[in-house]
């Protein structure tokens, strides 16, 4: 699947300006347990296009990524930006309860 995602950064450039293929190596990286390096992709997923319909998903995965790395404000962060900035996505309902449980 990696391999699958890379080419399509070389092959359509113009896809990874939305940060899907990002959100994409994020997930892998998540599975493989390669933790630090899913945030880092993560947060380049909401770096690429802010607005960009993965980035609530994106954000919750970050923070979920963060706790497991005990990083609880960083995770409360990525959290409140899902709220904030996506109020109406069904993840934010998620990131609210997710606040709620580390305060």
């Amino acid at each position: 699947a990696e391999k699958e995602v890379r080419a399509l950064v070389w092959e359509k450039p113009t896809a990874s300006l939305d940060g899907q293929p990002r959100w994409m190596l994020g997930r892998l990286r998540e599975a493989q347990g390669r933790l630090e390096d899913a945030a880092v992709e993560y947060d380049r997923a909401t770096a690429a296009d802010p607005n960009a319909a993965h980035v609530p998903a994106a954000l919750l995965r970050l923070a979920a990524v963060d706790l497991q790395l005990g990083r609880k404000d960083a995770a409360r962060a990525a959290l409140a930006r899902c709220v904030k900035e996506f109020p109406e996505a069904v993840e934010s309902d998620a990131a609210r309860r997710e606040l709620e449980k580390i305060r």
